[in-house]
């Protein structure tokens, strides 16, 4: 229990997150984004604990390898839904979450039992997508 409100003790997903954003740059985006609070590194919403911290495994030229280099990102995001929330409605929450963060340019991938259910296979799919080190491909051709 953190606050008033109770979530499961176990983690839900993790999602692995690099780009021009810092800890509390990341908190202060997901607390206006989910229209939660912020207690500490905590972000609560409604029956979503999100605990958001530096990761212990960054490395700055492995981060940058696709598709496994996302493990090496400089923070990440623990993700607790209270069980009574249908795993459909976690993929579509966790779904709207990535979106925000690659509309903001930053890298972010998860990891969950769902992540066929999130869009673009939770951030490691599509090449087109934020990641650290790589310019993604561009649409357009460009002739000199």
């Amino acid at each position: 229990m953190i606050g008033d409100t109770t979530v499961s003790d176990l983690m839900d997903a993790k999602v692995f997150v690099d780009g021009p954003v810092d800890l509390s740059g990341l908190v202060a985006d997901l607390a206006a984004f989910v229209h939660g609070r912020v207690d500490g590194h905590w972000v609560i919403a409604d029956d979503v604990h999100l605990l958001v911290d530096e990761n212990d495994e960054a490395d700055p030229a492995r981060r940058a390898v696709r598709p496994k280099g996302f493990l090496y990102f400089s923070l990440f995001i623990e993700v607790y839904f209270s069980p009574s929330r249908p795993v459909a409605e976690r993929a579509e929450w966790l779904g709207e979450v990535l979106e925000h963060l690659w509309a903001r340019d930053i890298a972010a991938v998860a990891a969950c039992d769902y992540e066929d259910a999130l869009p673009r296979a939770g951030g490691v799919g599509d090449p087109t997508l934020p990641w650290p080190g790589i310019t993604p491909p561009s649409n357009h051709d460009h002739v000199a």
